[in-house]
């Protein structure tokens, strides 16, 4: 079994497995706002107020977010200060990082993982045979450094067309707005065998931004925690008939823990 820094990698499966526990799945939530609507039409009284409480209350853990589908929610960290959202993020780590976060033996900063890679039929933008090459990804073999244990709460997904298909023209492409090529498509998600988004639609990465997102930016309901002895998957299935210099960039944005 490996371990991360003394950390056995099953407690970072189970510290995801705690979290997606805390919510409802959209199919969950709209079955359940269909059953309290339908109650309260026939109830009177006390038994009238019983089924407002309980639906206020399904409101309220509603607006915090709680459900599992990953390309749901984008804005439940609006008005959230920097403070705030490290706090939120650290409770995601496992009890032993938390401990080693708190005495200071290990760190946590803002970080982003990146990759670009030129348009296939099915992209991968992190492969086992990557290697850290600067303007094209920042990672090893589809894998954080060792040690490090990372949570992911944002994804940004871009696109843009090169002078040729080359690896050199994918580093000076000015990247936008994915195109229908991209947005018709699908995208999964994985860390190892762990699975964060399957076959979900990518067009919920085809907005201009708002100001609280920016441009292709998805901010997750239910942040991720990576385990580093595992490979990131992200592949996009990329609609036919495609400009073959086109290029996509994915960015991973979160907390990385490191030694202190």
């Amino acid at each position: 079994m490996a371990e991360i820094n003394g950390v056995d990698s099953s407690v970072l499966d189970g510290q995801q497995s705690q979290v997606d526990n805390m919510y409802f799945t959209e199919n969950e939530f709209a079955g359940h706002l269909g059953n309290i609507s339908q109650d309260l039409a026939s109830l009177d009284g006390k038994r009238r107020r019983r089924g407002r409480q309980r639906f206020k209350k399904l409101m309220k853990n509603r607006k915090q977010g709680r459900g599992k589908d990953v390309s749901i929610r984008q804005h439940e960290t609006k008005g959230m200060s920097s403070k705030a959202l490290f706090e939120r993020r650290t409770r995601l780590m496992p009890t032993e990082v938390r401990k080693s976060l708190n005495t200071g033996s290990l760190v946590g900063y803002d970080f982003t993982v990146f990759a670009i890679k030129n348009a296939r039929s099915l992209t991968e933008m992190f492969k086992a045979s990557d290697n850290e090459e600067k303007g094209i990804g920042n990672l090893n073999a589809g894998k954080l450094p060792n040690g490090a244990v990372m949570t992911i709460d944002r994804i940004i997904l871009l696109a843009g067309v090169g002078a040729d298909e080359t690896v050199k023209s994918g580093k000076t492409v000015e990247f936008k707005k994915i195109a229908k090529h991209i947005a018709n498509g699908t995208f999964n998600f994985k860390n190892g065998q762990k699975i964060f988004a399957e076959n979900s639609s990518s067009a919920i990465f085809q907005h201009d931004g708002t100001n609280e997102l920016q441009i292709g930016e998805l901010k997750l309901g239910n942040p991720v925690v990576i385990d580093p002895t595992k490979q990131i998957i992200f592949e996009l299935d990329v609609v036919d008939d495609f400009d073959p210099k086109l290029f996509i960039r994915v960015e991973l944005r979160g907390m990385i823990t490191v030694q202190g």
